[in-house]
């Protein structure tokens, strides 16, 4: 039998994908959704929002088109900025809430659901 394995080298790197709505109004991602979705090579994001749903989608891109916003990174931080986006759509933003951070096989968007924030209970990562 013939295997293609492929050596796993990043044993200091999470893979456990994480978003913040900060009390600043940020979307703050943690380095595992950064790692995961290769945040990086991105250099803008459009928001969306199903408000039914109360789920956020974000669009990674790297074209300047309407509505885009900066993807923001500094050596300990990568955000969204997002108040205006949280105040249109009344996230609460008053106290920072975390989420999963996944990706849908559809839209291709990152997606996270307010009525699954993590709480302290959850496992960490």
């Amino acid at each position: 039998m013939a295997f293609n394995f492929q050596k796993f080298t990043d044993t200091d790197t999470s893979f456990v994908a994480r978003i913040t709505v900060r009390q600043t109004g940020q979307l703050g991602f943690n380095a595992g959704a950064i790692n995961r979705f290769d945040i990086n090579s991105y250099e803008k994001a459009i928001l969306y929002f199903d408000p039914v749903e109360r789920v956020v989608g974000i669009e990674l891109t790297n074209e300047n088109s309407e509505g885009a916003i900066d993807i923001k990174r500094s050596p300990t931080n990568t955000y969204i900025r997002a108040k205006n986006f949280c105040d249109r759509f009344e996230i609460d933003y008053k106290e920072s809430h975390r989420f999963e951070l996944q990706k849908d096989s559809d839209t291709g968007l990152l997606i996270f659901e307010l009525a699954k924030e993590i709480t302290k209970d959850s496992v960490s990562d």
